[in-house]
């Protein structure tokens, strides 16, 4: 039996998302990682004997979307989710590029000058 492979990382046990020609979904899958780049990738079960990581994060239950880089995001729309969940949409509110503006300010923390 060969010895495994030192690594750095390896996240065990998610759903992976491969950015590959086959754009394959691999479950309780694992991926490794060696000085910043994806080194194995695969089933728990073909990856794990191969590889001993420095730190390990037990990803179950989660998406692992290696190699795909997201270049258009509004993640930062995250930090507004649940605010407004009472606020009636109103026509324009996107287009105006002002939708702050309709936002009620009772919910929010921020600063009423931030909203103008």
């Amino acid at each position: 039996m060969t010895q495994p492979e030192k690594v750095d990382l390896l996240l065990k046990g998610g759903t992976l998302v491969t950015m590959d020609a086959g754009r394959r979904i691999i479950e309780n899958g694992a991926l490794a990682v060696r000085d910043n780049k994806i080194f194995a990738l695969g089933s728990a079960k073909e990856v794990l004997p191969k590889v001993e990581a420095q730190k390990t994060l037990d990803v179950s239950g989660q998406v692992v979307t290696p190699g795909f880089i997201n270049t258009h995001g509004h993640w930062a729309m995250t930090l507004f989710r649940g605010m407004v969940d009472d606020a009636r949409w109103k026509p324009g509110w996107t287009a105006s590029g002002r939708w702050s503006w309709h936002l009620p300010r009772r919910r929010m923390s921020l600063p009423a000058h931030n909203w103008q």
